[in-house]
């Protein structure tokens, strides 16, 4: 690292979190940093404000992944593959994502498209908007088996 220009702050700087610690070294694990986490946060954040809100100063958030770059390259903390993994990981779950909500949203269509107006118990449901309102008759309410109005619709339908 310090052949290409970068130092490490925690070595030349150290703390408690310096992994040259004797506590840090027996439980941190130099391997982990890939990928960034560091990193892909800031692009997942930067995802959720693009997509959460509609302001013309939403782009600047754009800045954070690039000044997140640049901190942890330039700390020496990172290399520049960690944050690429990192790209790879996040873009990765994106897609994922897209599909898993394209698969929900055709469900939706195609269960919105098959309902035929016919409800789970055989009863008409309400009209969907695209049906003109002379199709829609909703049956009359059933008596219940034995019931004195069940008795008295026997009565009258035999008549």
């Amino acid at each position: 690292g310090t052949a290409f220009g970068f130092v490490d702050t925690l070595v030349t700087y150290p703390t408690f979190w310096s992994f040259e610690s004797p506590a840090m070294q027996a439980i941190s694990n130099q391997f982990a940093a890939m990928p960034s986490l560091h990193f892909g946060w800031a692009l997942v954040i930067m995802w959720a404000v693009l997509i959460a809100t509609k302001s013309r100063w939403r782009f600047l958030v754009i800045l954070h992944p690039i000044i997140t770059l640049a901190a942890i390259v330039l700390t020496a903390n990172h290399y520049w593959l960690d944050a690429f993994a990192a790209t790879v990981l996040v873009a990765f779950g994106l897609g994922v994502d897209h599909l898993i909500e394209r698969r929900r949203r055709r469900k939706l269509e195609l269960r919105a498209q098959g309902d035929d107006g016919i409800a789970e118990s055989g009863e008409r449901s309400a009209p969907r908007s695209s049906d003109p309102p002379s199709t829609y008759r909703p049956r009359a309410p059933h008596a219940p088996v034995g019931s004195s109005a069940a008795r008295s619709h026997r009565a009258r339908s035999r008549d």
